[in-house]
């Protein structure tokens, strides 16, 4: 029965097997040289320490192979463990970035949600809606009025004005407020799920890089530090997005409070609380937009520079 090399030449790049072919190789040529004479035979006396020899330097190399092969075996567990850890980071990763793309396009649907309000407010074919809600409170303005007195201005150019003793200016304002609180009751709900503020809906997992950490650090092809500036980066963005979603919640309650008011009276308090809101969130909303794109576009670049780094 013969052996074909091509089918047992894939098994010796096994240390082991390798180390166990020569020996076996060895011993082969050692026992050939006795059968055939070629080495006399010893006295008693030294073919006693010979064998002694051979016995312990056996016994030396049999514990040299154990120790090697359980060596081995570790290392092949260790590299098992770090491919599986940087598998389940990568696979981790990339659900957050998904996650984190999906909280970057809600925002600019709750700006637009914020901004279109904001405009309606301002209808010039409600004449009493622009003079409640002037345009300067949506610049970014420091010398505009703003607060209490941009509310009693607005009130007294609105008493001015005529058109509360207007009957039917008044009914397309009662018929406008209604609407928009209407649709601003309709939408709260749909706003403030987008919000998740248990962060559920919209999780940012860190749980593999915790609990795998001390073998990350053994990868070379994973940089702890940059691994680190991504989940910062990424904390970053939820950030935002929690300021983001407070805000656009906070404009659309107060100007729902303004437009259906308990006693059915317009009062210039309720009007205040309306515009200070308003001049808070459309700033706070424009920067803080701006930051988490600007955080979204550092982890990218740094998600990316990893997977190079990994090839």
């Amino acid at each position: 029965m013969s052996i074909e090399f091509a089918k047992v030449a894939p098994y010796l790049k096994d240390p082991l097997v390798l180390i166990g072919f020569f020996l076996f190789v060895a011993f082969l040529f050692a026992r050939g040289l006795l059968t055939r004479g070629i080495i006399p035979p010893l006295q008693k006396k030294h073919g006693y320490r010979v064998l002694q020899t051979i016995l312990l330097y056996g016994f030396l190399i049999g514990l040299l192979l154990i120790g090697l092969g359980f060596g081995l075996k570790r290392r092949e567990l260790s590299e098992t463990e770090e491919r599986a850890a940087v598998s389940m980071l990568r696979e981790e990763m990339s659900g957050n970035l998904g996650t984190a793309q999906e909280l970057l396009k809600n925002c600019e649907v709750l700006v637009n949600v914020t901004t279109t309000v904001a405009g309606q407010l301002r209808d010039r074919r409600i004449p009493i809606l622009p003079l409640l809600f002037p345009r300067e409170n949506l610049e970014n303005d420091s010398k505009a009025v703003t607060g209490p007195d941009a509310a009693r201005l607005a009130m007294k150019r609105l008493e001015e004005s005529g058109l509360l003793r207007n009957r039917t200016e008044m009914l397309r304002f009662d018929a406008a407020a209604k609407a928009l609180a209407g649709t601003i009751t309709r939408t709260l709900p749909t706003i403030r799920s987008l919000a998740d503020s248990r962060r559920e809906r919209y999780p940012l997992s860190t749980r593999v890089w915790q609990s795998e950490l001390p073998i990350l650090r053994k990868v070379r092809v994973v940089e702890v530090s940059r691994i680190q500036k991504i989940n910062a980066e990424l904390e970053r963005v939820r950030a935002n997005y929690d300021v983001v979603t407070a805000r656009c919640i906070d404009y659309l309650e107060a100007v729902r409070r303004l437009l259906t008011p308990k006693d059915e009276e317009l009062t210039a308090s309720a009007l205040a609380e309306a515009l200070a809101v308003e001049r808070l969130s459309m700033t706070m909303l424009s920067d803080y937009l701006n930051q988490l794109a600007a955080s979204m576009k550092n982890v990218e670049k740094e998600v990316s520079a990893l997977k190079a780094a990994e090839r």
